[in-house]
C-alpha cells in the first residue's frame, strides 16, 4: 500500500485525539536501534487499537512513525529536532550540543559560537515547577538564554522567566509544519559564575589550561580563577565546548539528511551511518 495513501486513511479515519494517543503509543514504543521488521510488529500491535490498517513487512514504517510522531504529538524531540532544523542549521560556523548537564540541571540544547546561548524547551506536555532553578543555573554558564514554547504559552511563560532571558515561540500548521518565531530577544546574562563554568569542564580540559598535572581538580579551578580574567574563562569555557563536541555535531550536520527527526539526538550522541541503523 502506498505510504501516502496510508497517513490518509489513518488521518482519516481517527479523531484529534486518538491520532495525539496513537502518536504517543508509538513514540513510547519506538526504539532507534529495532530493526525495520521489528517495527512493523510494533506498528501492526498498536493499529488495531485505533483503526483496522496492516502494515507489510517491506513498508517503510519508520517513516510512518516518524510522520505522525511529528505531527500529532508535540514533545521535546520533535521540537528540539524541527528547532535544529528550522532555525539553528540557518546559522554558519557554530556547534549545537545535546543534553549537556548543567549546575543540577539538564540543558536540552545549546549553541556555542561567537555566543554562548542556552535553549530550554517547554512543551504543552510540561509543566513549568522547575523552571526557574533551570534558568538559574543555565545563566550561571550561558552568555544567552532562551525558553522554547508554544505561542499559547508565551505570556505565561513571559511571567515567569527573569528579564534577561529570552522565547522563542512555535506552532504547527495544519500539514504538520513547525514554525519559530523569536518572540522575546534575550539579552546577555549578568550572573555568569567563572566558578560553575570550569567545574563543567573534566580535570583533563583544565590540566591543558594551565599546563599542571599535580593538582586536584577543585585545585585545578581555584588556581585559573586566580590567574584568568573573567572574559578568558568565559572564552575557555566557549573554546572547551566546541572542541568537545564539534565532531559529533559536525556528523549530525552533515547526515542530518539521511536522518529522521525522532533519531536526531540518539545519532548524536552515536555517529553511527544512518545507512547501517536503517538498512
Amino acid at each position: 500500500m502506498d505510504e501516502r495513501l496510508i497517513v490518509k486513511k489513518i488521518e482519516n479515519s481517527l479523531s484529534a485525539n486518538d491520532l495525539f494517543n496513537l502518536s504517543k503509543e508509538l513514540y513510547c514504543n519506538y526504539n532507534t536501534l529495532d530493526t525495520n521488521n521489528n517495527i512493523n510488529e510494533i506498528f501492526n500491535t498498536i493499529i488495531p487499537k485505533y483503526t483496522k490498517i496492516i502494515i507489510s513487512n517491506d513498508f517503510n514504517t519508520r517513516k510512518l512513525f516518524n510522520y505522525l510522531i511529528n505531527k500529532y504529538y508535540h514533545n521535546e524531540i520533535t521540537i528540539k529536532s524541527n528547532f535544529i532544523n528550522n532555525i539553528l542549521l540557518k546559522s554558519q560556523n557554530h556547534i549545537t550540543i545535546f543534553e549537556l548537564n548543567s549546575g543540577k540541571s539538564r540543558l536540552d540544547l545549546c549553541k556555542v559560537n561567537g555566543t554562548s546561548i542556552a535553549f530550554e524547551i517547554k512543551t504543552d506536555l510540561d509543566t513549568l515547577c522547575r523552571l526557574d532553578k533551570q534558568l538559574y543555573d543555565y545563566m550561571s554558564l550561558f552568555e544567552k538564554v532562551y525558553v522554547i514554547c508554544s505561542e499559547k504559552r508565551c505570556t505565561l511563560i513571559e511571567k515567569n522567566i527573569p528579564n534577561e532571558c529570552g522565547i522563542y515561540s512555535y506552532k504547527i500548521t495544519k500539514n504538520g509544519k513547525y514554525i519559530f518565531k523569536e518572540y522575546k530577544k534575550a539579552k546577555k546574562s549578568k550572573i555568569i559564575n567563572e566558578r560553575q563554568q570550569l567545574k563543567l569542564l573534566t580535570k583533563k580540559e583544565l590540566e591543558q589550561i594551565v599546563e599542571r598535572k599535580l593538582l586536584t581538580k577543585d585545585e585545578l579551578i581555584n588556581y585559573i580563577l586566580k590567574n584568568k580574567t573573567k572574559k578568558q574563562i568565559n572564552l575557555i569555557f566557549k573554546n572547551c565546548l566546541k572542541s568537545k563536541y564539534k565532531n559529533q555535531w559536525n556528523f549530525l550536520e552533515s547526515k542530518q539528511n539521511n536522518i529522521y527527526e525522532i533519531d536526531y539526538q540518539w545519532f548524536f550522541k552515536n555517529n553511527l551511518d544512518p545507512k547501517i541503523i536503517y538498512k
